[in-house]
């Protein structure tokens, strides 16, 4: 895992015990996608239903994946431009449904 992607859990939940192990991949540093990790505000979830799922985090994914995408279509390598981090199994399917229904090519991203 990147340094940048592993810093908010490292300090979270392991009071900076984690160490990178410094793998090729760990040590890049140029994206030409902007930022590593960004936290971004949705609304909450509102209404019945698990509050593991919130649509409307799902379509705020959604959309900002396919916004990557975009940017650079001729740089974009599915293993490598983008991920989209849930622990919930409901989730990652409600979001899956909303790159579909945004015509996204879902095939390109490895779950």
């Amino acid at each position: 895992m990147n340094p940048a992607v592993a810093l908010f859990p490292n300090k979270a939940f392991y009071g900076g015990k984690l160490e990178p192990v410094g793998l090729p991949h760990q040590l890049e540093t140029d994206s030409p996608y902007g930022d590593r990790v960004q936290f971004i505000p949705s609304q909450p979830h509102t209404g019945g239903g698990s509050d593991k799922c919130n649509i409307f985090e799902a379509r705020l994914a959604a959309d900002i994946a396919v916004q990557v995408y975009n940017r650079r279509p001729d740089k974009f390598d599915a293993a490598r431009s983008l991920g989209i981090i849930t622990p919930y199994r409901s989730q990652i399917a409600m979001i899956k449904k909303e790159l579909l229904f945004a015509r996204f090519l879902c095939s390109m991203i490895y779950w």
